[in-house]
């Protein structure tokens, strides 16, 4: 995909989440880097959507992880999520987000 579909992408993406915008518990980030999946966090649970080699985003599978020990799956997954956040930007920067 050219970079003109994925800014396209992105930005309906962002269309289809503002009705989240000031949600105090919702926060959007956007990476310069490439992450290969989706992350959606909900306490001790969360849902990872990883991009497959030659595989439509809109076909990937969705995988239910839950929080169950300490360094396992879901410890990994926040791992590499708090490591791309530190080179993100807030997706709308005037809303206050939770620290």
């Amino acid at each position: 995909m050219g970079e003109d579909g994925l800014a396209r992408r992105i930005r309906s993406t962002l269309a289809q989440l503002e009705p989240l915008r000031d949600v105090p518990s919702v926060e959007v980030q956007l990476f310069d880097a490439p992450i290969y999946n989706s992350v959606f966090r909900f306490d001790d649970d969360m849902l990872a959507a990883p991009q497959l080699f030659r595989t439509p985003g809109s076909e990937s599978p969705i995988v239910h992880v839950r929080r169950q020990q300490d360094g396992g799956l879901f410890d990994r997954f926040m791992h590499h999520v708090h490591g791309l956040r530190a080179s993100s930007i807030a997706a709308w920067p005037d809303v206050a987000l939770i620290p």
